[in-house]
């Protein structure tokens, strides 16, 4: 049976500085047997390896001497002992992450609230029930109302619904609006 042939993918060299943060971290010693400078050539090696679609990340990348990296080829690592300060970093950045994601969530929430009530403000000023507007449109109302409060931002849709300014215009129109109130404030 005739062996498969591996598609060798160019990748970027691993940064010296990173080269350099591992093996200091790891105390210039290998992971695997514990020998060190200057009895071992050192290397980096993966831990999940980039065959198994492990990546160059600081907390994948371990240092290993140059003859236990050839004696694990391209086979991942997964059990490699792992310092204390590794484990802790790791949780560090695992926690933020689930907290970045709860954040997240909860923006996505606030948001779609926020586009419903600019939706009923707009509703309101109009006098309509149903109406399409574009979601860039939406979004700078929103940061309007952020920057300006609800009131100011309702008496400008009103103004714009007296003057029969049509609702594909009134982001335009609420612009202007922000433009001389913020000429005003300059001027006080």
């Amino acid at each position: 049976m005739a062996k498969k042939k591996r598609l060798r993918v160019a990748r970027k060299a691993i940064p010296p500085s990173v080269r350099w943060d591992v093996m200091q971290r790891d105390g210039f010693k290998c992971r695997y047997c514990g020998r060190g400078c200057p009895d071992v050539e050192l290397t980096i090696d993966h831990i999940i390896s980039v065959n198994d679609g492990g990546v160059d990340d600081f907390f994948n990348l371990i240092t290993a001497c140059k003859e236990c990296n050839a004696g694990k080829g391209r086979k991942s690592a997964p059990d490699v002992p792992i310092q204390p300060d590794q484990v802790k970093e790791a949780e560090k950045i695992r926690d933020w992450y689930v907290e970045f994601c709860t954040v997240c969530n909860d923006v996505a929430v606030s948001q779609r609230s926020q586009r419903k009530a600019v939706i009923s403000l707009i509703g309101a000023a109009y006098n309509v029930d149903k109406f399409e507007m574009v979601q860039r449109d939406l979004t700078f109302i929103v940061n309007l109302i952020w920057e300006f409060g609800a009131d100011d931002v309702f008496a400008w849709m009103q103004s714009a619904s007296d003057r029969s300014v049509h609702l594909w215009k009134l982001a335009a129109y609420l612009n202007g609006c922000r433009k001389n109130h913020v000429g005003k404030a300059g001027d006080e």
